[in-house]
């Protein structure tokens, strides 16, 4: 259980994104629009360039560590982002890492997590993938949405929201 769990206090969602402008409008309408009036679910988008080295183009990306083709979103700007990121929410914080290598939630395990308020951070995938130090140090699930493959994580983070 964390600190929400059976209180009146909202879901917590935490969105870590190269694409922050795709939440808004979909996070003010509909289901997650009117969950977030009722005082039932909080949204927080972040860009992951803000926690990029100052400059040019305020790179997120790399080479895998290991090597290997693609790029792959880099370790230290996202180490930052979800650290920043669990600072501003409650003890027990799910961090979910959204790709096609993940498991498939389904309707009971959303909604066990609703009633128990868990606060997730979802980290959207872009790229290849992300450097494999953040799956295994910082991330507690990886979650996909089926057996194909999308642009980045970011359509999963509202489709999971959504449903929740």
């Amino acid at each position: 259980m964390n600190d929400h769990a059976g209180s009146d206090l909202p879901i917590r969602f935490d969105i870590l994104t190269l694409f922050p402008e795709m939440f808004p409008s979909v996070l003010e309408t509909s289901i997650p629009g009117r969950a977030a009036k009722a005082n039932a679910a909080e949204y927080a988008i972040h860009d992951l360039r803000d926690w990029a080295e100052p400059g040019g183009h305020r790179k997120v990306d790399d080479r895998p560590f290991g090597g290997g083709p693609g790029m792959v979103m880099m370790y230290e700007p996202l180490k930052q982002a979800i650290l920043a990121a669990k600072k501003q929410m409650p003890e027990g914080v799910k961090t979910v890492y959204l790709s096609p290598q993940g498991k498939q939630q389904n309707h009971q395990r959303l909604h066990s997590l609703v009633i128990d308020r868990q606060a997730i951070i979802f980290v959207a995938g872009r790229y290849e993938g992300v450097d494999e130090r953040i799956i295994t140090r910082y991330v507690d699930e990886e979650w996909s949405l089926g057996d194909f493959v999308l642009s980045g994580g970011e359509l999963a983070a509202l489709v999971y929201m959504d449903a929740m």
